[in-house]
């Protein structure tokens, strides 16, 4: 029953035209409280999402990424 409901409910958010991060962040929290207790969301939200976003990968394509625009920016792009 419950995955049903966050099957609907992820079906009409996204039909209702929100972001899909938004989307799965909302229908995930509420999937998650239905099927534990607050107290296991509360120790994934301590605990996990730092060591997920601290990681070598997530900080490196960032900047890859600002370097690039800074080259488009300052037209070196142009001359090659």
């Amino acid at each position: 029953m419950v995955i049903l409901f966050t099957f609907c409910l992820f079906i009409i958010l996204l039909l209702l035209g929100m972001n899909i991060g938004s989307v799965l962040l909302i229908t995930g929290i509420l999937g998650i409280y239905f099927f534990g207790d607050m107290s296991i969301l509360e120790n994934i939200l301590q605990s996990d999402v730092f060591t997920r976003v601290a990681g070598y990968t997530l900080t490196t394509i960032p900047l890859f990424v600002l370097m690039s625009q800074f080259f488009i920016q300052a037209g070196i792009i142009k001359d090659m």
